[in-house]
Formats: structure tokens, sequence, C-alpha cells
């Protein structure tokens, strides 16, 4: 079954040259600052988890994973964006060198789901799970493997199943490297991503904090009385088995997950419509920009949540370490 071709673009959405030339500069800059923001905060990631004993934990070593790809989207993806601008028809030109740049984009987003959804599974584990359960599953050795997979398993599903297909290609009206618009195997290939592998992960995300903020709700409310009882009978208090630092780092997880989220919708959004419709360049740009976002706001959500990070943001900057 052959797609037919669809318009890449109509004369209503093409702007006049002086609009052209406005919003490539409004582009140009928003990119920029992007490039800053996510090189700057997700290096401080790293730098904070190296330098400070409290970061240093296994469970962060799924922080520091997804602050890796977002570092490379900073310093790869979002460079050969401003690139393409100013050197002419690189990418046309250069189809071996699209294809690469798509898959190694393509690879961090999945190594970035892949990553939220194993640790949405560490918090519910943690959460709702004794704490030598929490230490078979999720100890060292463990996540070691887990890294491995996640990197092996994200490049096998993006370099393996292209081979022999010509998938990718330079999309002028949008600028970007992509799946071939004519391609039916092309967009079926983005579909299962999206579908069979991002859509799953995702489905898992949401079930599992779902299932540990009941948890916790429940905790609060049996601790809270067992407070008020040992209050009246002079008793000690129990123990609650959850610190305060587990559930701040769960909630701050949990708002990372909401905004891969938010910022991948547009996207699968914009894909599903590619089939039957026309394919608007703007929204499509506007769709990318968003995903980069994601990358720069990591660390954001990270100070503005966890005081530890927070604390260690501001000694690493005042060179207070």
């Amino acid at each position: 079954m052959e797609k037919s071709t669809i318009p890449t673009s109509n004369t209503a959405e093409t702007p006049v040259p002086a609009v052209k030339s406005f919003l490539t500069v409004v582009y140009v800059l928003i990119v920029c600052s992007f490039i800053i923001i996510g090189t700057v905060g997700n290096v401080l990631v790293l730098l904070s988890v190296w330098f400070f004993s409290r970061l240093r934990n296994w469970a962060n070593a799924l922080i520091v994973n997804l602050s890796i790809a977002d570092l490379v989207v900073a310093l790869v993806t979002m460079p050969t964006l401003l690139v393409r601008l100013f050197v002419d028809n690189l990418m046309e030109n250069s189809p071996e060198l699209c294809r690469l740049v798509f898959q190694v984009n393509l690879t961090v987003v999945l190594v970035s789901v892949t990553t939220l959804g194993i640790s949405s599974i560490n918090r519910y584990i943690l959460i709702t799970k004794p704490r030598y359960v929490y230490r078979q599953y999720c100890g060292r050795n463990n996540i070691v493997i887990l890294l491995i997979l996640i990197w092996v398993i994200s490049l096998a599903i993006v370099f393996i199943p292209p081979i022999g297909l010509d998938l990718i290609n330079y999309v002028p009206a949008n600028q970007f490297c992509h799946f071939k618009e004519d391609s039916i195997i092309a967009w079926w290939y983005g579909s299962l991503l999206l579908l069979l592998y991002i859509g799953v992960v995702i489905g898992v995300i949401i079930v599992s904090s779902i299932l540990t903020f009941y948890k916790i709700t429940s905790v609060r409310n049996r601790v809270q009385i067992v407070l008020e009882r040992s209050q009246t009978s002079q008793d000690a208090p129990q123990r609650n088995t959850l610190t305060k630092q587990e559930l701040l780092v769960t909630r701050m997880m949990l708002f990372v997950c909401l905004a891969f989220c938010f910022c991948m919708l547009p996207y699968c959004i914009n894909h599903a419509l590619s089939y039957k419709v026309y394919h608007y360049p703007l929204f499509f740009k506007a769709c990318i920009l968003l995903i980069l976002t994601n990358s720069c706001i990591n660390p954001l959500i990270y100070a503005g949540s966890n005081r530890f990070f927070r604390a260690s943001f501001k000694k690493i900057l005042t060179f207070n370490l």
C-alpha cells in the first residue's frame, strides 16, 4: 500500500520575508538559550552527584543517566538546528549525516523515557515494599545492568530496523531530518515507536505513580494516627520507614515525568495527524522546540523541588565546594 504524497505546506502558512526573518531570529535566540540552560543545568546535576555524598546513591544514578541524555541533546541536537540554518544544503547533500543526527535525537528520547519508566518503578518499590525487597531489586549491580540495557536497547531500536530501508530524509519545509513524509513504512515505523514503546512506558509511569502516591497517602494517614495515639499514651511514636527526603525525591520525579509527557504530547498529535491531513511546518517546529525544552527544565525541577539539589547548585555556582 502506497501512501499518497501530501503537500508539505500551503500558501496561507507561508510568511512574508520580513516575518520569516523575524521568526528565524526568534528561533535562533530560543535555541541558543536552550543550549546554555540545558548545558549549565545538566552539568550542575552531574557535579552535584559527584561532589556531594548526600546525593551520591544508586537511585540517583537514574537521574545522572537522564542528565547525560539531556546533555547530549544540548550539545549535539540543538547545535545542529542552528548549523543547518547557516550552512546551505548541509543536510540535503549529506544524507548519511542527516540520518545520523536524527537517530541520535531519537536515541536520547528513548533513553530518557526508559529512564523515567525505570525511575517510576524504582520509586514504587521504594515506597510500597520492605527495604530488603528494594535492596534486592534496586541495588548497585541491578542499577548498573539496567543503565547498560537502557542504552543498548535504545540504540538497537533506533539503528537496527532502518537497515536496508530508506526511512529518513531531510524535510525542507520543516528544516529538520525526519521520517519520510511520503513513505507509509516510515510513518508506521514512527507510529510503532510512539505507541508500542514510548506509549507503553508512559503508561507504566502513570500507573506506578498513581500506586506510589496512593501508598504515600495511606502511610501519612497511618503515621498521623500513630502519632496521635503516642501523644495520648506518652509512648514514643513508631518510626516511619519513609523519610521526608524519599518523599521529596518521589514527588520530584513525578514532576519530571509529567513534564516529559507534556512536552511529547504535541509531537505525538502532529505525527498522528500527518498521515491524512496537511503538514504544518510551524507547528512541527513548535513541537520540536517543546521536546527540546524538556531537556532544559529537568535541572530546574530538581532545584525547585529538592532542597539538597538546590543547595548543591548554589555551592557549585559560588565555588563553595
